[in-house]
């Protein structure tokens, strides 16, 4: 039976939550907790962890930065030249030392897409790598709470419906999940004094200023006895716990209450009940924390799965020499009816066996070598190509050309336009020209000095 665990580093200790799936339910086996001053893994722990299928962690030690932001397009690769820009200008400081994920929410009515941008010091990341290989868990996904928590609306399909909020108080931290509609539309983590029975008049404050702004009348609470009778009170919204009972079982050998699983419960209970909803999460492990993750997945799963892939691996050797062998006595035939062809046409030339093709191809090449002095090869004349482009280049994109090039099948161009959308409109108006811009190339490069404009370079490749 596979079990995971579920991991929270912060600045003073360290938590480990392993956890199984029982009779639809969750069976929490073991908690550990570590504090800085005393990482040494024990033998318990190394046991403990030593059948574990995968982990997951969850980032609380570092500030989590959450920005809505809105493009025309939902593409992953253009999201992550874009979003920096976008998060940059919402900023008062440099965020290179920060870690961005990206997560698509809804198409908006005027064709616009959604987009909640988080970021974390890269650093975090690093560090929550580093602790978790210490005691030889590498997590598949390095999340935030707030993420984690939009696990639950698909493990309480009838209360967690229509427009409402998740809370999840922890021992240091409040994490916030709006929905509207039934869509994800907020994410928030608010910082608590740790260990505290009771919230702070800011952190109320805080969260009712959240609530109001997104018309929030139901909240869903998942937080200790105090705290939520507290919130109970305080929120003129009507608020109620969220029942877990129903949902885990507590098989370790450790009094857990709530404060001590509500930061695993979400990702835990979606990752082995198996109830995945359609809400993508924030995941740093992008950039340079993907690559060991990924290939030691790989490994894992033919481990698993090492008899499958080696029947499949026979079978698959079998069928490529039998395609061998029927394809060597086809091309004996063909060779035979080349040369007796090249016998007929050619009389007076002499084509070596099995190398007709390469000299016909230098034949060829030097014809088109006759020919390219002729023209161009390319469908379109230099004057042509500056129509094609004045036509795609339509008013509303108000655009700043400093630098054109244009060669035989490209041209190439660069200037600046009004601000980062407009990027992604450009280069959004060249792709529907597919007719005659068989591939297009736009990337914005910062901003011009001394203005609010923003640079970029254009690449089209011409149709032939």
């Amino acid at each position: 039976m596979a079990r995971i665990a579920a991991i929270e580093i912060n600045n003073k200790e360290t938590r480990i939550l392993a956890a199984e799936s029982i009779n639809d339910k969750l069976a929490f086996t073991h908690f550990f907790t570590l504090s800085e001053d005393n990482t040494e893994v024990n033998t318990e722990l190394l046991a403990a962890l030593s059948d574990i299928a995968y982990s997951v962690a969850v980032l609380t030690a570092s500030p989590i930065i959450y920005r809505e932001i809105e493009l025309p397009f939902d593409d992953q690769k253009k999201i992550e030249r874009t979003a920096p820009l976008q998060l940059q200008d919402q900023l008062p400081f440099d965020i290179d030392s920060f870690t961005l994920d990206s997560i698509v929410l809804e198409q908006s009515d005027k064709g616009q897409f959604r987009i909640i941008t988080s970021a974390t010091p890269t650093e975090a990341i690093a560090r929550t790598l580093f602790l978790s290989n210490q005691i030889g868990l590498d997590p598949k996904l390095i999340t935030t709470k707030a993420s984690s928590l939009t696990s639950l609306k698909s493990l309480f399909p009838e209360e967690l419906q229509g427009t409402f909020a998740i809370i999840e108080v922890a021992n240091n931290n409040i994490s916030l999940a709006i929905f509207v509609e039934d869509k994800l539309t907020f994410l928030r983590e608010i910082s608590k004094e740790p260990n505290s029975e009771i919230l702070s008049a800011a952190t109320i404050t805080e969260i009712k200023c959240c609530l109001e702004k997104h018309g929030i009348e139901r909240i869903k609470v998942l937080a200790a006895r105090s705290i939520s009778n507290q919130l109970a009170k305080d929120l003129t919204q009507k608020t109620s716990d969220i029942d877990i009972g129903k949902l885990v079982v507590n098989n370790s050998s450790s009094d857990l209450q709530i404060e001590d699983i509500s930061w695993a419960i979400g990702l835990l209970c979606s990752e082995l009940l198996e109830n995945k909803n359609d809400i993508p999460k924030v995941d740093f492990r992008v950039g340079n924390f993907t690559g060991r993750h990924l290939i030691k997945n790989l490994f894992a799963a033919m481990k698993e799965e090492i008899v499958y892939i080696s029947t499949a691996l026979f079978c698959a050797i079998l069928l490529l020499g039998a395609q061998y062998y029927r394809s060597a006595v086809g091309l004996n035939r063909v060779d035979s009816s080349i040369q007796t062809i090249a016998k007929t046409a050619l009389p007076n030339e002499t084509l070596p066996r099995r190398n007709e093709l390469s000299t016909l191809e230098a034949k060829l090449i030097e014809l088109e070598g006759q020919l390219a002095g002729m023209g161009s090869l390319s469908s379109l004349s230099p004057l042509e190509s500056l129509m094609e482009l004045s036509k795609t280049l339509t008013t509303d994109i108000q655009i700043d050309i400093d630098t054109l090039s244009i060669a035989e099948s490209k041209i190439v161009f660069r200037g600046s336009v009004a601000d980062n959308p407009t990027v992604g409109r450009l280069s959004t108006a060249l792709e529907k020209n597919n007719k005659v811009f068989c591939a297009v190339k736009v990337d914005p490069s910062g901003r011009v000095p001394g203005s609010s404009r923003v640079r970029y370079t254009a690449e089209i490749e011409l149709c032939n």
